[in-house]
């Protein structure tokens, strides 16, 4: 049943803030079989009580995928779960789809009550703003968190079962607005910077603050000019008074919430705007935290990373709930055409968590 139901899930298109169909099925998936289903913001969120109601098992996956891009360039229809060389293609295969359908079969695999309190949740929007794990750390801290004594949460995304990620990258996307004085190209006076002169400057010193970054020990931090604008090409004689571009920020805790004050600082001379159009703070769970040793326990040559991305580990390490990330996924194929999970991988996936979720049992560590 795990491969047909990644199967019916990649037949269902899900852009991030268009899971609708993604969230029905699974809705209709965990009420069929009696579970306890609750809906909160778009995202689906299924309780099944264990013999300790003190302690529980969050099992994380998001229903939105990147889309598609361009479908020629894909070998079958994004949308058509195609099984070729041991592999399943298919818009999600590996991100993350695989992992909604490896969260399903531990919870049908159940033979009565698991251990401790199982949570399957199926969450919006990771790959934008992670507002969809947002939401639920908001709902599961007004509503459930209280009744446990301990809960960790297993976020699945895409490490080929090999390793898990206890850190992940904060992200914050800035828009930066610099101005000059406009007017006729050749009428330029000496000495007065264009719009485009002081962009020019800001991406010189961005860098600079990345190296500086890197200098005190932060790696995998980066600030990236992902977009600049400034006048027209059908203009090539005007001189523009704004340039705009959009920065990409990726930080780690002890600098994302720097962020903002040291560009403020590095900046203050230039003429310019800064707009955050969204951002993400890092998470991190120790790599010795009890709730990661105990699925080294079962997973005892497992490799413990840092991720080299973003992604809603921050939400549950916010409201104190340790996680990593671990998953039948993986990192190259995703993002891309003819986005692939390795089938082995699903089994290999199923087998580990649900012995992780029997040694979660005997206690988080």
């Amino acid at each position: 049943m795990l491969t047909d139901w990644l199967a019916d899930l990649i037949r269902l298109p899900s852009p991030s803030g268009d899971e609708g169909r993604v969230a029905a099925y699974l809705r209709d998936w965990a009420l069929a079989r009696g579970y306890e289903t609750h809906t909160d913001a778009g995202n689906v969120m299924v309780r099944i009580p264990g013999q300790d109601p003190t302690r529980a098992l969050v099992l994380h996956a998001h229903m939105d995928v990147v889309p598609p891009g361009d479908l020629s360039a894909w070998t079958d229809p994004p949308h058509e779960p195609v099984v070729r060389d041991g592999r399943m293609y298919g818009s999600g295969a590996s991100d993350d789809k695989a992992g909604i359908a490896v969260a399903m079969a531990v919870a049908a695999d159940l033979d009565g009550p698991p251990p401790v309190d199982l949570w399957l949740v199926w969450v919006t929007c990771e790959e934008t703003d992670g507002s969809g794990s947002e939401a639920f750390a908001r709902w599961f801290r007004e509503h459930h968190q209280a009744r446990y004594v301990h809960v960790g949460a297993l976020l699945f995304e895409s490490t080929d079962c090999d390793w898990l990620e206890y850190e992940a990258k904060g992200s914050m996307f800035l828009e930066i607005t610099t101005r000059g004085k406009g007017g006729h190209a050749a009428l330029k006076p000496a000495g007065e910077p264009t719009a485009i002169a002081h962009a020019a400057e800001i991406v010189r010193r961005l860098a600079a603050v990345e190296a500086g970054w890197h200098a005190r020990g932060f790696d995998r931090t980066s600030l990236v000019v992902t977009h600049l604008a400034g006048g027209e090409s059908t203009a090539p004689n005007r001189i523009d008074a704004t340039c705009r571009m959009v920065v990409d920020v990726r930080t780690r805790a002890g600098v994302h919430e720097r962020v903002l004050p040291e560009l403020a600082t590095v900046l203050a001379d230039l003429p310019h705007e800064v707009t955050v159009r969204s951002t993400c703070p890092p998470g991190y769970t120790s790599p010795d935290d009890p709730f990661v040793r105990a699925f080294l326990d079962v997973a005892p040559g497992i490799d413990r990373r840092q991720s080299l991305a973003s992604n809603d580990l921050f939400a549950f390490t916010g409201i104190g709930v340790p996680g990593f990330v671990y998953g039948p996924g993986s990192k190259v194929a995703i993002h891309k055409p003819d986005e692939y999970v390795v089938l082995a991988n699903l089994e290999r996936a199923r087998v580990t968590v649900k012995a992780f979720l029997a040694r979660l049992g005997a206690g988080p560590g």
